[in-house]
């Protein structure tokens, strides 16, 4: 009598559909699960996934997860149609062992995130490595050899995974109330608020037409030839923390230790961020952005998603995210971004808690381009009719007024709080509008013929109360200065002056610094450039002279008007 042969369970045959469905499904796990967990900090890990929209971020992961395994399993099932199954189980284990190693082991970048990820630096040595090694484990899953391919990776994720548990276990831990507090000193506070495309002109225009808000800043200065040295938020933040540089030529790490600037030195004040100055905040407290608004959850699991794309794919996966983000989504900015209800809810989390100097960092965006807030702060994306009306010097008037109001709840809660004396007070938007919104000259001179990025986005806004200000009406100054001189001015408000020098700009507050001659300007190369700074040109400008004559005397910079 024989025996039958053995046969292999059907989970592991070659030929077994289970096996690469399953696959697939594990794929789209460690991209919008494990990999992201296992790049975060536990700090981070705070941040992203336990802020109060657990369930939602989970509900968010998963969406997404069903989404590529859709897309992945489509083609797969589209070789077994057309009889190349083992092509298709090929691609299947190829992208599955390329995402575990890329994700696990030998990332295709080491950037993190300071710099604009669409130019991060490909790990060449680490792409090769990935490339040899997925190819010999997608080859050998259709071979004799497949059971021990399996084996392999089952070790190797388990291995990989597991300690990233206790940080999917902490995402329904229970936060304590201070995680998500901005907690102030009674002593000494420098707070700096920030709101995204606000033209320092419209600003000061809406002062002046508004005498309530005239009494609300009197004890400002406001200064009317403010500059920014980038049409664009993240350029220009950098310049607000690391003061004036030619950041063309920047690369990770940054030549200044983003660790050892004032904010983060010996943990000597107690530092706030939220939003676009998380990336800065060594070990103070970042406030979660799910704590504010279904919008602002998404919109950073976003970029947390752009960190998880840089590392399994390089610069060119996010450059291909970012593209498919503008063409399906082209107005996800007004979508995603940071809400007016945003502002309120940090409004409500200050405190007087802090027992030393206290520090907060943030900037908002619901004032983005395209204009969808009106004077009474109400979302207009949804009415079209509004919408369309207002995509012009209206809806900036609207932006400006909104934004003031804002502000004038925010000195009111200070005050409320028994802070406003001690606290220094920066009070500033990024940048100005799109060369679109405009249709008189200077506001509407494109620069080397660039559809957006023209003179006004180059006008930001800016109003400071030192501490222990006091006066009767709003000063206006016609210094000439820069938002990346806001560098220098707030570490000399907690550090000697010498300490603050490797942050180069002015210090806007003591009338007897001298200003550096000239400064760097970033602008678009020419009509192809976008917003990042690997698109720009660093050009050198004279400091102390009208922003528009100092561009119009530059052999590099051509200003024309809109037609």
């Amino acid at each position: 009598m024989t025996s039958e042969p053995e046969t292999q369970h059907p989970f592991f045959a070659l030929r077994s559909h289970r096996f690469y469905n399953f696959a697939i499904v594990i794929t789209g796990i460690l991209i919008f699960m494990f990999v992201p967990l296992f790049i975060l900090t536990p700090g981070q890990t705070k941040q992203y996934l336990n802020n109060g929209r657990e369930l939602q971020v989970l509900g968010d992961m998963l969406i997404l997860t069903l989404v590529f395994s859709a897309v992945l399993g489509a083609i797969y099932w589209l070789f077994c149609l057309i009889r190349l199954r083992d092509i298709g189980a090929t691609l299947v284990m190829f992208v599955l062992s390329w995402v575990a190693l890329s994700g696990f082991l030998f990332p295709l970048t080491t950037a993190g995130g300071m710099f604009e990820l669409r130019n991060a630096a490909t790990h060449w040595p680490n792409l090769i490595i990935v490339t040899v090694l997925s190819s010999i484990l997608a080859v050998l899953s259709v071979s004799r050899y497949s059971k021990m391919v399996q084996v392999f990776m089952a070790i190797f994720l388990t291995i990989s995974i597991l300690p990233t548990l206790p940080r999917a276990f902490s995402q329904f831990e229970k936060v304590d109330g201070s995680a998500n507090a901005v907690q102030l000193s009674a002593d000494k506070n420098l707070v700096l608020v920030g709101f995204d495309g606000l033209p320092g002109h419209m600003v000061q225009d809406v002062l002046s037409a508004t005498p309530s808000h005239r009494q609300t800043f009197k004890d400002f200065i406001f200064y009317e030839n403010t500059a920014s040295t980038s049409p664009a938020t993240d350029a220009s933040l950098l310049g607000i923390v690391y003061g004036n540089h030619d950041f063309t030529k920047w690369e990770e790490p940054a030549p200044i230790d983003w660790q050892t600037l004032y904010f983060n030195r010996d943990d000597k004040v107690n530092f706030t961020t939220s939003f676009k100055y998380n990336i800065y905040n060594k070990s103070g407290t970042r406030l979660a952005a799910g704590q504010y608004g279904k919008a602002e959850q998404r919109d950073e699991l976003f970029e947390l998603y752009r960190n998880v794309v840089v590392r399994i794919t390089s610069n060119y996966g996010v450059n291909l995210m970012d593209g498919i983000d503008y063409i399906v989504f082209p107005n996800r900015q007004g979508k995603f971004q940071t809400t007016v209800s945003g502002f309120d809810r940090v409004l409500e989390s200050l405190e007087v808690t802090s027992d030393k100097p206290s520090v907060f960092y943030t900037h908002f965006t619901f004032s983005h381009w395209p204009t969808v807030i009106d004077e009474n702060c109400e979302n207009r994306k949804m009415d079209k009719g509004w919408f369309r009306e207002h995509q012009n010097i209206d809806g900036i008037h609207d932006g400006a007024v909104c934004g003031l109001n804002k502000y004038t709840e925010f000195i009111a809660k200070l005050k409320s709080l028994g802070v406003y004396d001690n606290t220094t007070i920066i009070l500033l938007s990024d940048h100005g509008k799109p060369v679109q919104y405009y249709d008189t000259p200077p506001h509407n001179y494109k620069i080397n013929n660039g559809p957006d990025m023209g003179f006004d986005r180059y006008q930001p806004f800016l109003m400071i109360k030192p501490a222990g200000r006091t006066a009767d009406a709003l000063e206006i100054s016609d210094k000439h200065v820069l938002l990346d001189d806001l560098a220098q001015t707030t570490c000399n408000v907690f550090e000697p002056a010498g300490f603050c020098e490797q942050t180069p700009g002015l210090n806007i507050l003591d009338d007897a610094d001298i200003a550096p001659e000239s400064f760097y300007i970033h602008v678009v190369k020419d009509e192809t450039s976008n917003w990042m700074v690997v698109d720009h040109k660093a050009v050198k400008l004279p400091r102390g002279v009208p922003l528009v004559e100092a561009m119009q005397a530059s052999p590099e910079i051509d200003l024309t008007e809109r037609k």
